[in-house]
């Protein structure tokens, strides 16, 4: 009973936890977001990438202690990478979409960037981002369903919801306007939904991180743009296609929560299988023994 509530008491205090460093990291990162923006701007971007890198490797360290992880590597791996991927297919949609829409349709005039803000913002930062935001938001929130002993596709919904919930409402936190603070947390909430659906599909944060990273840089990098060209075509595809495929990903997700219970299920039929052949091999065993012994006390009884 004592072990029941203690697993009971982490799933629901990582959630907590989460909160708690997104609260910290917001509050910090608003004291120190003036002083990064009079800076020199690529040194600016590397004081915002320091900060969540620091935040990364607390959150991480703490994430271990808390759930019992002796080393990075039983953290951050290579096992369920493919699974990983293939649970974020949807999100390699984003990728065109955003070129076609806004570098092709959009004809953009670029800023006058050098190769010090290309590395900073599009790469240094963008890791950065995705390495805490996804220990912090992924990995405190969904290790509790790893902790049920019933582990079904609601549950799995119900954590990723939860994910999705909490990711929004922090970027929605800092929209200068209610309009923009809505749009933020319905957008930002289906991408934490759907890298939360990653993680619990596969139990490996580095594919989320990695998708994570990929969409990040495809998304700022349009703001390295000066000024659009807009065409018709592209303002439609901006104003309405752009949320039905944030719909897509969102489904594609929801699907992947549903299709884990799937192979929960087979996984769970096959093990009695196992077990049934192991336990004919042991009565196979003892019947050749019983024989053997059988044979023996016939031989002592000729004799």
């Amino acid at each position: 009973m004592a072990d029941t509530n203690v697993s009971s008491s982490k799933k629901f205090s990582g959630i907590v936890i989460c909160i708690a460093f997104a609260i910290m990291f917001i509050v910090i990162d608003l004291m120190i977001s003036p002083y990064a923006s009079t800076t020199d701007e690529a040194f600016g971007y590397i004081i915002k990438s320091v900060l969540r890198l620091i935040f990364f490797m607390v959150s991480l360290f703490t994430f271990m202690s808390f759930y019992h992880k002796e080393a990075i590597s039983d953290v951050i791996h290579l096992k369920g990478f493919g699974k990983g991927l293939l649970a974020g297919i949807a999100m390699f949609l984003y990728i065109p979409f955003i070129i076609i829409t806004y570098y092709i349709l959009g004809a953009p005039t670029f800023k006058e960037v050098s190769v010090s803000i290309i590395i900073t913002y599009l790469i240094l930062e963008q890791i950065a981002v995705a390495l805490w935001e996804e220990i912090v938001f992924r990995c405190f929130v969904c290790e509790g369903y790893y902790l049920e002993e019933n582990k079904t596709a609601g549950k799995r919904i119900m954590y990723a919801l939860i994910a999705g919930v909490i990711f929004g409402i922090a970027h929605a936190a800092t929209a200068g306007s209610v309009e923009n603070a809505i749009i933020r947390f319905i957008l930002t909430g289906v991408w934490g939904f759907a890298f939360a659906a990653v993680y619990l599909y596969s139990h490996n944060i580095l594919a989320a991180m990695f998708l994570h990273f990929i969409t990040d840089v495809v998304v700022n990098s349009t703001n390295l743009v000066k000024e659009w060209a807009p065409s018709n075509l592209m303002t439609i595809l901006d104003q309405y296609v752009y949320f039905v495929v944030t719909g897509i990903i969102f489904i594609v997700a929801l699907v992947f929560l549903i299709k884990g219970e799937k192979d929960a299920s087979e996984t769970a039929e096959t093990e009695p299988e196992v077990e049934n052949s192991e336990e004919s091999e042991e009565d196979k065993e003892a019947e050749e023994e019983k024989e053997e012994k059988e044979v023996e006390k016939e031989e002592k009884d000729k004799e």
